[in-house]
């Protein structure tokens, strides 16, 4: 193999790791969660987001800003 296309490959297997991991921690934070009792309901979760700036920065309300 050149050592180009090994390092593809070598660099996609740690990438995957890297995801692989990354959902197991989640799962288990799922999982701690539900056995723990302590989550937020999504509805709240989802009214919270709703404040009065979000709604008039929806409707065109507020200033757009622009990055530079």
């Amino acid at each position: 193999m050149s050592q180009r296309v090994e390092n593809a490959f070598r660099s996609a297997i740690a990438k995957r790791k890297t995801q692989v991991e990354s959902i197991r921690r989640g799962i288990a934070a799922i999982d701690v969660t539900r056995r723990d009792g302590n989550g937020i309901p999504a509805d709240r979760v989802i009214a919270q987001l709703a404040t009065p700036r979000l709604t008039m920065a929806k409707s065109g309300a507020l200033p757009k800003v622009r990055c530079q």
